[in-house]
C-alpha cells in the first residue's frame, strides 16, 4: 500500500473502535496505542486484518527508522519517505501511522516517555520493523 495521508487515514478509520464502547469502558481485546499526543482505541481484529498494509507503509520510511538498519530516529522525520520525498507535513497522520505500527508491534519508541524531555523538541525517537525476522 502506498504511503499517503489518505491511506493512513483510511486504515486508521477502519481500525478504530467506533461506538462499540459501552458504559464508558472499552471492549475486551481492545488495543490501546499511546502516541505523542493521542491515544487510540483500536479494534484488535480489524487492526490485524490491516497488518500487511501497515507494514507496507512503514517499510516506505527511511532506513534510519528501521530497527535492523538505522535503529530509529526522530518522530519529526516521519513525514519523509525513503526516497527523500515529503509524503506529509501533518503530524496527526504521522502519529496515526506510528500508532497503527505500535498497536501491531511493528513500531515503538527508542526511549521511554519519561526520557523524551531530554530529546530535541521533547519529541520521541521511534523505530519501525518489517515482518522479516531480525529486522
Amino acid at each position: 500500500m502506498e504511503l499517503t495521508v489518505d491511506n493512513v487515514r483510511d486504515v486508521t478509520r477502519q481500525c478504530l473502535h467506533h461506538d462499540e464502547v459501552e458504559g464508558g469502558r472499552p471492549p475486551a481485546g481492545a488495543v490501546f496505542a499511546q502516541g505523542v499526543v493521542a491515544t487510540l482505541c483500536l479494534h484488535s481484529e480489524r487492526l490485524e486484518a490491516q497488518r500487511a498494509n501497515v507494514a507496507s507503509m512503514l517499510q516506505q520510511l527511511p532506513d534510519a527508522f528501521h530497527r535492523g538498519k538505522g535503529g530509529g530516529t526522530t518522530f519529526t522525520q516521519m513525514g519523509v519517505d525513503r526516497r527523500g520525498q515529503t509524503w506529509t507535513t501533518d503530524h496527526e497522520a504521522m502519529e496515526h501511522l506510528l500508532l497503527l505500527g505500535t498497536g501491531l508491534g511493528l513500531a515503538g519508541y527508542v526511549l521511554p516517555r519519561q526520557a523524551w524531555a531530554l530529546l530535541p523538541a521533547g519529541l520521541p525517537y521511534v523505530w519501525v520493523r518489517g515482518e522479516a525476522p531480525g529486522e
